[in-house]
């Protein structure tokens, strides 16, 4: 009878001993994951805190008003860009006539788009 307990509580110091080994492999897996997980914040703050600046650098007003400058060809419009009667309009009526759009093509005679 001793033997058999003695046995039993051997087995189970060593089901005690693996539980307690298996717990704190776990707890140190899960203590490098979560490690791991706040130098990936980190690095990501980082990331945005400079994206954040590149962003305030690349849309300062000064340089996109150099940009604009540069590449669009604005300007204010012109007396003769500007059409003032109905007269001015009739020549861009005519160059209408035939247009095929999406739906269908403008009747000349009406104006409108027929299918």
């Amino acid at each position: 009878m001793n033997r058999l307990f003695l046995i039993l509580a051997l087995f189970i110091a060593a089901l005690a001993i693996g539980a307690v080994y298996e717990s704190e492999r776990r707890y140190d897996a899960a203590e490098d994951e979560a490690l791991r997980v706040e130098r990936e914040i980190a690095a990501t703050r980082r990331d945005i805190h400079v994206l954040d600046v590149e962003w305030s650098y690349l849309t300062r007003p000064e340089r996109l008003e150099e940009l604009a400058a540069l590449h669009l060809p604005l300007a204010p419009p012109d007396v003769g860009r500007m059409i003032a009667t109905d007269a001015d309009l009739q020549p861009l009526m005519d160059a209408l006539n035939g247009l095929t759009v999406a739906n269908g093509v403008i009747d000349p005679s009406n104006g409108k788009v027929r299918p």
